[in-house]
């Protein structure tokens, strides 16, 4: 959503790109910079109950972030999209903090640096190319217009829910996760 979301909406709204991005940035890219620094604060304290919440806060942000996304795209109006595009930035930008945080609390010492370069590595891979590349190629396929770019993120976005089902699955099995890397 990141990369063709301000792409989606000049075509759609048929609006100047230069004005739809700085929109764009101020409302999903600020509310996802205050997501990181809110969701840090909020997995400190659920992680006093157990090193599962994070992950489980992060599956709960990771569906909302899904729907808000959703939500946007198919928003009737620009300034809807932009009103929707908050909540989405907050979500999207908060979900992996506390992945991040039972990330090093799971992981031996030995393993942190290598296992976090791979998350991010992974995460970057899904997010940044392959995510966006599909979109692109449906887009084609499905005409190389607004609407066929709405419905290429309409069938991409939704594999946010099956990452925020495995984010939940994962939850499930943090401390037994933590005791079996200590002894490998």
């Amino acid at each position: 959503f990141g990369y063709w979301g301000p792409e989606l909406f000049s075509r759609i709204h048929q609006m100047d790109p230069v004005a739809v991005k700085s929109a764009f940035a101020l409302n999903f890219g600020v509310s996802g910079l205050v997501g990181m620094l809110a969701f840090g604060v909020v997995s400190d304290r659920l992680s006093k109950r157990g090193m599962e919440w994070p992950v489980r806060l992060a599956a709960v942000a990771i569906t909302a972030a899904t729907l808000a996304i959703l939500a946007a795209v198919w928003a009737p109006s620009f300034a809807g999209s932009m009103v929707l595009a908050i909540p989405a930035g907050v979500l999207g930008g908060g979900w992996s903090v506390g992945l991040i945080a039972t990330l090093q609390y799971v992981l031996p010492v030995r393993y942190r640096a290598s296992a976090t370069a791979l998350f991010y590595a992974l995460s970057t891979l899904g997010g940044y190319l392959i995510a966006p590349w599909i979109t692109g190629l449906l887009s084609q396929i499905l005409g190389d217009d607004g609407h066929s770019l709405r419905l290429a993120l309409t069938i991409v976005i939704p594999f946010g829910f099956l990452g925020a089902l495995l984010t939940a699955l994962a939850s499930l099995g943090v401390e037994r996760g933590r005791q079996q890397l200590a002894i490998a």
